[in-house]
């Protein structure tokens, strides 16, 4: 009976031992590049739909799937990629 126990700690053990945590260096080398992404995506797209608000000679039929990509791109940019940089610096441990 006395085995098992022990068994049984060292495999718990093991298990929250086996936790590798990369350096605090490059996990901020990889937000400080999801930063720099969300920054030229969120500038690029509102400078896009900026263009095709003031400029009334782009607003054509054959032009309407650029503007619905622009505004798709910002929200996808302004609502996941802060989560992620938040998840993947947590995961880094920062």
């Amino acid at each position: 009976m006395m085995r098992t126990e022990a068994a049984t700690n060292n495999s718990g053990n093991a298990t929250g031992s086996s936790r590798i945590v990369p350096p605090k260096a490059e996990g901020i080398a990889f937000c400080t590049a999801f930063v720099l992404v969300f920054l030229f995506i969120v500038v690029g797209n509102l400078l896009t739909i900026g263009l095709f608000a003031v400029n009334r000679s782009l607003r054509k039929k054959s032009l309407h799937l650029v503007i619905n990509m622009a505004f798709a791109d910002l929200m996808l940019g302004i609502l996941s990629l802060p989560l992620y940089i938040h998840a993947v610096g947590y995961s880094f441990g920062l």
